[in-house]
């Protein structure tokens, strides 16, 4: 697998799950960072974590924890709607075999 698969595999599951924007804000300031001289990403990090002591910085720290939360919530949810799903899909393919005295081929599970 090349990079640029790697790239468009990773693009693609963040589209999927509607996490593009975030991903997108990540690459911008990783490129930022790619460009500033070492002596200026320390100084700038210093700056951040004094702002962040000072509580200046609370309110993007506390957005940063809400996404990070919503995230891991929407994972959660969709991880808990997947098995309720299957488990309405068993149920409901049981019931039609009953129901018709048979097995259907389409309703063996995996």
């Amino acid at each position: 697998m090349t990079w640029a698969q790697a790239a468009r595999d990773i693009f693609v599951a963040a589209i999927n799950k509607g996490q593009l924007p975030v991903l997108g804000i990540i690459l911008v300031i990783l490129l930022m960072l790619y460009r500033m001289p070492p002596q200026d990403i320390t100084a700038v990090a210093q700056k951040a974590l004094d702002h962040l002591i000072s509580l200046e910085l609370l309110g993007y720290l506390l957005s940063l924890l809400t996404i990070v939360g919503w995230f891991l919530h929407a994972r959660y949810l969709r991880r808990e709607q997947t098995k309720e799903y299957d488990r309405i899909g068993r149920e409901k393919s049981e019931a039609q075999n009953k129901a018709a005295g048979k097995n259907f081929p389409s309703s063996k599970s995996e």
